[in-house]
């Protein structure tokens, strides 16, 4: 998990350098007219997804406040092009309290453990499958739990990823960790600090 993290956030970066976001967008505003004249409208919505995506990740600011309410409203959009792609094969279930929604999270921290749960855990399976992204206040820490029903890891390849080394991003105390079981399900749990947005402002402030 943290080497396709750091790929990813490498291949961004190639992105962001060789793409013009204009051009990308206008284009993709034209396709989504064309398909729109044809009442292709699941393509529409697909398209629509894609963009607050790429807007998402194209335009990412270090420095902005980037809150679990965001995260959730990416995973959204990534939820309905899933739902088209698996043709609702796969079903992604959310529950996050109200009040935890305007907590500071790292920008799409979630969305990698649920991209690998689909694709490596639910994709192969034969039935359909769902995965559950639940967020909960545990003392001064948020414990984010994303938990399918796939194929499960094989002992070895689990043993290989709790070998390497959980991002390390607030310290010791804090990180994920992966339990799976073979024709059952892989369950990863990501800790990190709790922080509002308002303890934020008042820190820089200060």
């Amino acid at each position: 998990y943290k080497v396709q993290l750091a790929q990813k956030e490498a291949q961004l970066k190639n992105l962001q350098s060789q793409m013009n976001p204009h051009f990308l967008f206008n284009t993709l505003q034209l396709i989504s007219w064309k398909a729109y004249e044809y009442e292709a409208y699941p393509v529409c919505d697909m398209i629509s997804s894609l963009s607050y995506m790429l807007q998402t990740d194209l335009y990412s600011n270090e420095n902005k406040v980037y809150t679990l309410r965001d995260e959730m409203e990416y995973i959204k959009q990534y939820t309905l092009i899933i739902r088209c792609k698996y043709n609702n094969k796969i079903a992604i279930h959310t529950s996050i309290p109200e009040h935890l929604l305007d907590c500071i999270i790292p920008k799409l921290i979630i969305q990698p453990f649920l991209e690998n749960s689909i694709n490596h855990g639910l994709a192969p399976k034969p039935t359909p499958g769902v995965v559950s992204i639940s967020v909960e206040q545990c003392d001064q820490d948020l414990l984010c739990i994303i938990e399918d029903d796939g194929v499960g890891i094989d002992n070895k390849v689990l043993q290989n990823i709790r070998s390497l080394d959980s991002p390390a991003t607030y310290g010791k105390n804090y990180g994920f960790t992966i339990t799976s079981q073979l024709s059952f399900g892989t369950r990863v749990e990501l800790r990190i600090p709790y922080q509002t947005s308002i303890a934020s402002k008042e820190n820089t402030n200060d």
